[in-house]
This record gives structure tokens, C-alpha cells and sequence, in this order.
């Protein structure tokens, strides 16, 4: 089958995979009055980040994963490349690796300490138009155990269009499950047999504008649920996922149970949980850093950490995760692309690593 046959087949048509975006983006950038569940308004107590360390101008960064000596490893989408900056001395930016064989790095997540996964594809953002790479992504493997990182290959996926967030669903067995923001769906991957199915696939993950196909963007699991950034629907959801008993017939390693909406109008693309299971999410290109309560009393309310559409605060953040060290398990870092994708009226910078100190925060918005 040949690639256009194979677009047939899919049911989609060449200029369904272009992605135009002119600069700025005020489709995407445009002014929203965010609200929670009940329609309870957003509350605003902010907190100013530092600067850990920013690259050169015209450097997106996309994901982030931390080591457990609190080393960061960033990918790139601008140009596909794994860097380490380390927070402790952030001057240097190392690289681990890149890869010619791909345009762009993104979602990238822990296995075990020190063996990461990572997505590659020909997913490109230049300047004038963004196109998805359908047909192009694998998932690599870097161990940073030996003295020399390694990285390998682990299987190739053609049936995806557009790769996104990555989640480790059971170390154990071996599987991963990543977001495709183009087809709207989440698939689970076997890395020891070098397999990969659809595991969910709901409504609530597809893309809702024909101009911008990203629906399903970060995916994180905690405590049997999925979570999960709709992006242009603008929703924050989560969804049960049970492990099929080991004498079942379906082939399917989980089962799947009904989505719920914890909050709308977040227009998020990776995010975070804390230790109590509340999720921070990164809106680019809305350039806010977001708190939204998944539990309790005050679930399903929402808190402006930080921004504002067309700031220079959180410009272009991308993704984000919590220290891994004693010393700085309540520093929240983010990951930028320095507004790329819609420059704030600063005008365009590298991507940053930013650092927000969230100690005392929910304490702070919740009293």
C-alpha cells in the first residue's frame, strides 16, 4: 500500500494533514474567559518564576523528563535533539543526541531511573506552516546507565499520524501508551514484542478545528485514571482504566470506563500531577501555567498560576514536571518554545527551562 493509498484508507486526504500557521496565530491566542466545572470563575494568586536556563532564539522546547539526581533531559522540536541542563549549573546545555532521521523530538517519559522513552517524528513547526508527519514516528529508547547514554531504536509505528505525550502504563509488562493528537486516541505499546493497538479511543480526545488537528495532547496516569488535555476542545479530562484479568480472551491488556470532564475552556497542552493528584497544566499558546483540583471539596476548580495570552511569563510553555529531589520536589519546572507558535508582544525568545517554587500555593488558593 502506498502512502496516498494508505491516506485513503485512513480517510483522510492530503491537505488534511497540513497544519498553516501564520504569525502571530490569533485563532489560537484569542481572549477567553477560562472557567471551571458549574462555570465558577478562575482565581488568581500568581507566582513569578526564575530563569534555570534559556536557549538560543528560535529553540523549541518540547518535553522534559528529570533524572534522579534532578538532571533535566529536554527534546526539541525545532530540531531533533536530546539536551541535559543540569539546575545545579545550568550553563551548559549537553547534548545526548540527535537524530537526522526525524524533523522533530517530542513526548519523552521514565521506564525505570535512567531509562527513558522518546518519541521521534516529522512533526515540523517552521515559521510559515506546521505539518503532522503522518506515517513518520517511532519510539526510542535512551538508557543513561552507562557511562555512555545509549540509544536505540524500539519499533516504528506507520499507523500513527501525529505522536505526542508519553506514559509509562506498566514498567513491568513492558507498555507504554502515547497521545496522537491527529487521530484523537490513545495507543498502548509493548516494547518488549515490538507491538502497538488502539487502548482508548472516546469523543472527548479529538481535535475540534479542521485548521489545527490537536486533540488528545498530555497523558498522565494516577490511581487507575488517565488524564488527559483535549486541546481544541478545551477540556481536562480523566478516564478509569482496569487491568483485564490475565485469563481474559480480548488481547487487550486494560479495559476502559466512562470519561469524565474535570474542567473546560483549558486550552492545555502538557501538564503534571502533584503529589495529591492535582494536575498543572502548560497552555501554549495561551502562555498560562494552570491548576486545576481533580479532587475533594474543591474539585474541578481552576487557578491561574501564572500569565496571561500574550505574556512573556510563561511564553510558549510546553510541558512540565516536579524536581525529583528532596531539595526541590516542590519546584515545578516548565518547559518553553519562546513563543513560536504565537509570539507575545515581547516578540519572540529561546526556549526556556523556567523554575516556579509551588510550596505553600495550594494552601494559599484553597485557605
Amino acid at each position: 500500500m502506498n502512502f496516498t493509498t494508505f491516506l485513503l484508507f485512513m480517510g483522510w486526504s492530503m491537505a488534511s494533514l497540513s497544519l498553516a500557521f501564520p504569525q502571530p496565530v490569533p485563532s489560537l491566542r484569542k481572549s477567553r474567559t477560562l472557567q471551571a466545572r458549574g462555570s465558577s470563575p478562575i482565581t488568581n494568586y500568581t507566582i513569578s518564576p526564575s530563569v534555570v536556563t534559556q536557549f538560543p532564539n528560535d529553540t523549541w522546547l518540547e518535553n522534559l523528563a528529570i533524572r534522579p539526581n534532578g538532571q533535566i533531559i529536554t527534546s526539541l522540536i525545532t530540531t531533533p535533539a536530546l539536551y541535559l541542563v543540569d539546575p545545579l549549573d545550568p550553563s551548559e546545555h549537553v547534548l545526548l543526541g540527535d537524530f537526522p532521521q526525524f524533523k522533530a523530538l517530542l513526548g519523552i517519559t521514565s521506564f525505570v531511573p535512567d531509562e527513558f522513552y522518546f518519541v521521534g517524528g516529522n512533526f515540523t513547526a517552521a515559521m510559515s506552516q506546521n505539518t503532522v508527519g503522518v506515517g513518520s514516528y517511532a519510539i526510542m529508547k535512551l538508557d543513561m546507565r552507562p557511562s555512555t547514554p545509549v540509544i536505540t531504536k524500539v519499533l516504528d509505528m506507520p499507523r500513527a499520524a501525529f505522536l505526542n505525550g508519553l506514559e509509562v502504563l506498566s514498567a513491568e509488562d513492558g507498555l507504554l501508551i502515547c497521545a496522537d493528537s491527529t487521530l484523537g486516541l490513545v495507543w498502548w505499546i509493548d516494547v518488549f514484542n515490538g507491538t502497538y493497538e488502539v487502548l482508548i479511543d472516546v469523543p472527548e480526545m479529538k481535535y475540534s478545528d479542521p485548521n489545527f488537528l490537536l486533540g488528545v495532547n498530555g497523558i498522565h496516569l494516577r490511581d487507575g485514571y488517565l488524564y488527559y488535555t483535549s486541546m481544541t476542545q478545551e477540556l481536562f479530562c480523566r478516564i478509569p482504566i482496569i487491568a483485564t484479568p490475565s485469563n481474559a480472551t480480548s488481547g487487550v491488556p486494560f479495559t476502559i470506563g466512562t470519561n469524565e470532564i474535570l474542567a473546560t475552556g483549558i486550552f492545555g497542552d502538557d501538564f503534571i500531577l502533584d503529589r495529591q493528584g492535582n494536575a498543572w497544566i502548560v497552555q501554549d499558546p495561551q502562555d498560562m501555567l494552570t491548576l486545576v483540583i481533580t479532587d475533594g471539596k474543591a474539585k474541578g476548580e481552576v487557578f491561574t498560576v501564572a500569565g496571561m495570552p500574550g505574556s512573556d511569563v510563561v511564553a510558549g510553555g510546553t510541558a512540565c514536571m516536579f524536581g525529583k529531589m528532596e531539595t526541590d520536589e516542590d519546584i515545578l519546572y516548565v518547559v518553553t518554545n519562546g513563543g513560536l507558535a504565537a509570539p507575545p508582544t515581547t516578540g519572540i525568545v529561546g526556549g526556556k527551562v523556567l523554575a516556579f517554587d509551588t510550596a505553600g500555593y495550594l494552601a494559599e488558593v484553597l485557605g
